[in-house]
């Protein structure tokens, strides 16, 4: 299966969150009973870990995944490079499969984030 790209922009001190859905070949959700996600950023893939997204399965048998991240954690992420990431998926018999992955563009907010 190819990798699907899928880049990302996130503002900083702004909570983020997207839901994929998975399909397979036949246009057919992938049940995602059993399977657990992780997904993580940085620089370059040698680089140390800016951060990571927390993964949530949401309506496994119609192969609903959310992904997000906390402002807390946006917040700190650095806005002067382009990060990456990738979406990395273990199925319920431990075979890791690689689905997303894509580039972060993180831009400033205007407004204050803090309340």
């Amino acid at each position: 299966m190819a990798v699907a790209t899928h880049n990302l922009k996130l503002e900083k001190g702004v909570y983020y969150e997207t839901v994929f859905t998975f399909l397979d070949a036949n246009s057919s959700a992938i049940n995602l009973t059993g399977f657990t996600f992780k997904s993580e950023v940085r620089r370059k893939s040698t680089e140390e870990l800016e951060s990571s997204f927390t993964c949530t399965i949401t309506e496994a048998v119609n192969g609903k995944m959310k992904m997000t991240m906390a402002a807390s954690e946006t917040e700190v992420l650095p806005d002067e490079d382009e990060l990456m990431y990738d979406l990395l998926a273990k199925d319920s018999a431990d075979n890791v499969h690689r689905y997303i992955k894509g580039k972060i563009t993180v831009t400033d907010t205007i407004t204050d984030p803090s309340f």
